[in-house]
């Protein structure tokens, strides 16, 4: 592909999000009348990769939409790193389908929030705009109860064994959240992916030592068998 025309599909999904266009790729699709898609090649690939609604311990009981890798790679990092928040009703409305397939009570939504400084980087917060989707389209309430207080180092930066050290500590309840709006709550905690899970574990660990009765957490791809994801 030229890198014009790469240019032109990138600026027309961002800016013109109604256009439809492959989630992973950017090519337009020919068979939506509007909102985001895969192409036959991508969405190939994404089914390989979806997972059941079935948790893995990482810490905390985790579920996910897709095994990480390929075309689901590609959307993340679209959502991520390439102004990609047009993406988040998307991956909202995957994740939400899989939240309704979680057993036991759920009754509200947390997220795993950015340090404010990468917010004011990536002007937005990826977590928290697919905890959105998900509380609006699951009926739960979105509880902002978390706080990141120390700019910590990329996991995506950091051996296995390194992640858990570098946010231990980093996160604490938000002050301004009520503990009445935490306390005796089954919490679904969001983020948008999850590798060794140690960052999910910690801010599960707060809810919990918040008064939270248990929390579960459900991701939009993880790694398969605590693998690390350098680019994620």
């Amino acid at each position: 592909m030229k890198i014009r025309e790469a240019l032109r599909r990138l600026t027309d999904a961002i800016f013109f999000p109604d256009i439809p266009v492959c989630g992973c790729c950017g090519k337009e699709l020919e068979d939506r009348k509007s909102g985001v898609g895969f192409c036959r090649d991508c969405g190939a690939e994404m089914e390989k990769r979806r997972l059941p609604a079935a948790a893995t311990d990482r810490g905390v009981l985790l579920y996910a939409c897709y095994l990480y890798g390929g075309s689901v790679r590609r959307i993340v990092h679209r959502y991520k790193f390439d102004s990609g928040k047009w993406l988040a009703p998307f991956l909202g409305e995957e994740m939400a389908k899989q939240a309704a397939q979680i057993p036991g009570p759920l009754d509200a939504v947390a997220f795993v929030p950015l340090h404010k400084k990468r917010r004011r980087q990536r002007g937005y917060d990826q977590a928290e705009l697919l905890a959105k989707e998900v509380a609006k389209r699951s009926g739960l309430p979105l509880v902002y109860g978390l706080s990141r207080t120390i700019s910590t180092k990329k996991q995506s930066t950091l051996k296995a064994g390194e992640r858990k050290t570098n946010v231990r500590g980093a996160f604490v309840r938000r002050k301004e959240t009520p503990e009445t709006e935490i306390a005796g709550k089954h919490f679904l905690l969001i983020d948008d992916v999850a590798a060794t899970g140690s960052t999910l574990a910690e801010c599960a660990r707060v809810l919990r030592e918040s008064g939270a009765a248990s929390v579960s957490a459900l991701v939009y791809a993880r790694s398969e068998n605590q693998g690390e994801m350098a680019d994620a």
